[in-house]
């Protein structure tokens, strides 16, 4: 399975990499708010700075990094799987609903919805 997902190894290692630097970027955060050293504005600033510039810079230069090493064969899974993941979160976020007896219209609805896909 591995070999028909990450065709070269360089590619796992690359998105390794990325993540670990993400958990890291986390860690530190939640370490600093646990100690008060951020306030809960601070928290709230940042969070919204990671999120709306530095998640997405990073993710963009992770995969620019990884195409520009690998030729296109090679890293052709990872769209295919991205869409997979989407759309089965999509579908398991339609099933889940009805289970939970959520209101797709309602906030709770549409933020479980939102955030399974």
């Amino acid at each position: 399975l591995s070999v028909v997902l990450f065709p070269n190894p360089s590619i796992l290692a690359t998105s390794v990499k990325a993540v670990a630097e993400l958990l890291t970027c986390c860690g530190i955060g939640a370490i600093a708010a646990k100690k008060d050293i951020l306030s809960a504005q601070n928290v709230s600033g940042l969070s919204q700075l990671v999120f709306n510039v530095f998640f997405p810079s990073l993710l963009i230069v992770s995969i620019a990094e990884t195409v520009m090493r690998q030729p296109l064969k090679s890293i052709l899974s990872i769209p295919v799987l991205a869409t997979t993941q989407i759309i089965f979160g999509f579908v398991l976020s339609k099933i889940f609903l009805k289970i939970l007896k959520f209101d797709p219209k309602s906030e709770d609805g549409r933020e479980f919805e939102i955030s399974s896909t």
